[in-house]
């Protein structure tokens, strides 16, 4: 089974919501996680697979550019 995570954070080993998710999810193998999250935080821990971001920022940007997130994969 593969799992879309969508929260406000980011998985983190420094903040409580991020620390939750992780315990969540410990035992799940990494490439069954990808994520969708809305702040402006980078990844910093390997829990998931691919990460995908569109922070508010962004959004208004795109008005412009029609290019909107970022994605934060293997690499």
């Amino acid at each position: 089974m593969r799992v879309l995570i969508v929260s406000h954070n980011v998985f983190t080993e420094t903040s409580n919501m991020g620390k939750t998710l992780s315990g969540y999810f410990a035992n799940w193998e990494r490439q069954d996680l990808a994520q969708f999250y809305i702040h402006s935080e980078v990844p910093t821990t390997h829990f998931c697979e691919n990460y995908f971001r569109i922070t508010d920022k962004e959004v208004l940007k795109s008005i412009l550019s029609r290019k909107c997130g970022k994605i934060f994969g293997k690499d």
